[in-house]
């Protein structure tokens, strides 16, 4: 079966590491493929002698040589947690270090040949958040390009002075949902109590939705930093992944540094950024100068509006939904417009760098 890898990540399981790719089938099933894989690195075979007087280590002869045509061994350990100490421990004796420094996800993929798609062969099992789940599959590589990823744009909108949140909308060609604080009742919305109601309906649709890309408009720095603080005031696990572990956001101040979310299985791709790194030159950076160059569309709302917020949500809860929704769908459709997306997948298999990586060096 072909797919192609949204996550790669690892686990470390009774002190043995383990390669988790997650992804998208063919067949529109989402994956998980599960391999067991130590990490390593390479040191002169010249050096050999000096280092095992130094650390007890697993290590392998090869035929590989670095750029001044010296013979190298292969040092072998059992999780990566383990490479940076024993790399620091040899190159403060001068024991210079080859490929201590490739993320143990990638030293797999590389090893496999795999540059953004594989195919799989192997038993399989579900569970509730991923349909098929491989334990130690025979992957190899494969020519596929994907058309089948499952996007959603999110937009959130909050109160001038950001206490409060107030609706969150959910975009995809195939899916439209809306969730307020309220007690009236609006089409395709879901009408929630209180904010914690609302949090919970919203995490409870996106994992059903089950996306492999989230995206939106400062989608991170905004919208996920702060849904993750309103999930933290309310003790509930900031989990919107396709396991049972809390999401990531890392947040970096900076033009030339990008913020980062970690929801496990999926990727968050800010359309801003996507723009940014496919070379497309805009006036400014904001949505409505986006949504009129690629969609010949404006905002409902100007940012004069806007600054009513708390007035329409008081008056006109209705307005506040249409507009939210827009956002939503306007970076959905900004996405496919531009073919930014499209792009970022092209690289990917090019270069077997993930989606949200496609511009690193390689």
């Amino acid at each position: 079966m072909k797919g192609f890898i949204i996550y790669p990540t690892y686990r470390v399981i009774n002190n043995k590491s383990y390669v988790y790719l997650y992804g998208r089938l063919e067949n529109n099933q989402s994956f998980l493929t599960i391999n067991k894989f130590r990490p390593y690195f390479f040191i002169k075979t010249s050096d050999l002698k000096k280092a095992q007087k130094l650390e007890k280590f697993e290590f392998e002869k090869t035929d590989l040589k670095n750029f001044n045509k010296e013979q190298v061994v292969k040092i072998i350990l059992n999780i990566p947690q383990e490479v940076p100490p024993l790399r620091k421990l040899f190159e403060e004796n001068k024991i210079e270090c080859y490929e201590a420094d490739i993320r143990f996800a990638y030293r797999f993929l590389i090893d496999k040949k795999i540059q953004g798609s594989l195919y799989i062969e192997g038993d399989y099992e579900s569970n509730e958040t991923v349909d098929r789940i491989y334990k130690e599959p025979e992957i190899s590589p494969v020519i596929y390009e994907p058309k089948n990823l499952k996007i959603i744009s999110l937009d959130i909108e909050t109160s001038i002075d950001g206490k409060d949140l107030y609706c969150i909308s959910l975009y995809s060609e195939k899916y439209k949902k809306s969730f307020i604080v309220s007690n009236k009742k609006f089409q395709n919305t879901i009408s929630c109590h209180n904010e914690e109601t609302l949090l919970e309906t919203f995490q409870k649709a996106l994992l059903l939705e089950d996306p492999d890309i989230i995206t939106g408009w400062h989608v991170i720095d905004f919208d996920l930093n702060y849904l993750k603080n309103k999930f933290t005031k309310y003790k509930i696990p900031f989990n919107l992944g396709r396991d049972n572990t809390n999401s990531k956001i890392k947040i970096q101040e900076g033009f030339f540094r990008e913020s980062k979310a970690d929801i496990s299985g999926r990727q968050v791709l800010d359309c801003i950024n996507l723009l940014k790194i496919s070379f497309i030159k805009l006036r400014d950076y904001k949505l409505e100068t986006a949504a009129i160059k690629f969609l010949g569309q404006k905002k409902l709302l100007s940012f004069e509006e806007k600054s009513r917020m708390d007035e329409f949500y008081k008056k006109n809860q209705e307005l506040l939904l249409e507009y939210n929704m827009l956002d939503s769908k306007l970076v959905y459709e900004i996405l496919y417009k531009s073919n930014t997306l499209d792009l970022t997948i092209q690289r990917s298999l090019l270069t077997g760098m993930p989606l949200d990586r496609v511009s690193a060096s390689i």
